[in-house]
Parts: C-alpha cells; structure tokens; sequence
C-alpha cells in the first residue's frame, strides 16, 4: 500500500527538497505541499493523506490546534512533527493531541523514513536523543518496559547495550568493562543481528525499549 504524505512546511526549498527525496522511494507518494495551518487543514479534508509532516515552527500556526483540526478532518490521518525544539514537554504536549511522531529536523533521511513507515503503522516516534526525557514526563508516550527483549543476550551483552545507549564510545565501554574494541564489536555485531537492527538509533530504541536507559 503506498502511504501518501502530505508535507506542511514555510519553506518552499524544504518541501521541494523532501518531495525530491520522498518520490523515489519506493510506497510513499507526496500528494501534496502546504506553507501554513489553514492550507494544510484544506488539503487535509481533499485528500485524506495517511501522514501529514508539520514543521512546528511554521508562521502563523498553532501546532496544537493544528494538529486538533486535522485529527478531526481525518481521524485516520498521522501526524509527524518535525522541529528543532529539544524540549520534552513540548513532545508530551503535541503527543496527546494528537501526533504520532516528533522528529528533530537534523535526523538524516534514513531517519525520517524509519520514522515514517513506524507512525504509519500506529506507533510511537520521538528521536532518540529525547526518547529517555519523554519517558520521564509523559510514560503514556510509550507501552512499559519489555525485558523479555534481553532474554536473547548474556550480561555482557546487556551492559554493552546499555553503555552504547547511553552514549559511551567503544574505548569508554572497553575501560569500564575491560572488553577489547574487537570483543564490545562482535558482542554488538551479535545484538544487531538478533534483533534486525543495524544502528546506533536502533540500539537505543532497543534499551529504551528494554528499560535499560532512563534520563
């Protein structure tokens, strides 16, 4: 099925820039650009996109009641936001009205199309760097811990999962556990490889996941 997006954002070259990008991969289709709330909420009700991604700092806008006007024109539609705001209370706020993701605007596009197909399936996207801090202030954003998740991994593996969440470089994790470079790699290569993981980002997902991080 291809997921049709809808881009809301005040700079003509950043849209053009994400529809370039967008229209090459393969099931999702930019059907249409916005540069402010009302805009945005007219081509909400014309075609009911699956994903609406709202630049917070648009203008003239009230993200929170935008967002409120297009669950209401499309309940079926999500919402993405994109800001350079790294305040968790701010996640919180436009997470219960509504919006399924809140993505910094420095993530790369691998990022973005993670973040994408994650919200599209109804879940939970907030960058990783904020993750742990969202947690803390709104824990509705994200189900409980699941611990099982460490069942497949030894204690080693868990604190070099922890440590790497936690921002830790390989020679940090090396002193603390007294691990070589070669065996903290090949423990790590061994999570990413059980859980279809490929990144650091994912590795954090996980351990937030897990309970393993926390602000």
């Amino acid at each position: 099925m291809v997921i049709k997006i809808l881009l809301a954002d005040s700079h003509a070259v950043v849209r053009e820039s994400f529809r370039s990008r967008l229209d090459d991969v393969p099931d999702m289709e930019v059907v249409g650009e916005t540069e402010d709330g009302p805009s945005t909420v007219e081509l909400v009700r014309k075609t009911k996109p699956d994903l609406v991604i709202v630049d917070i700092e648009m203008p003239n806008t009230k993200t929170i009641e935008l967002i409120q006007q297009i669950k209401s024109e499309s309940p079926d539609t999500n919402i993405l936001i994109l800001t350079n705001n790294l305040d968790s209370h701010s996640v919180c706020s436009v997470i219960k009205k509504g919006a399924s993701g809140y993505l910094l605007k420095e993530c790369d596009f691998a990022e973005l199309i993670h973040a994408i197909s994650l919200v599209c399936k109804d879940k939970i996207y907030v960058s990783p760097c904020l993750a742990g801090r969202v947690m803390k202030d709104c824990p509705y954003t994200y189900p409980p811990p699941d611990q099982s998740l460490l069942s497949y991994f030894n204690e080693q593996q868990i604190k070099i999962i922890k440590l790497s969440a936690e921002g830790k470089t390989e020679k940090e994790i090396g002193n603390i556990l007294h691990l070589s470079i070669d065996t903290i790699n090949s423990h790590r290569q061994h999570v990413y490889k059980e859980m279809n993981i490929h990144n650091i980002a994912e590795l954090t997902r996980l351990a937030i996941r897990a309970g393993l991080i926390y602000p």
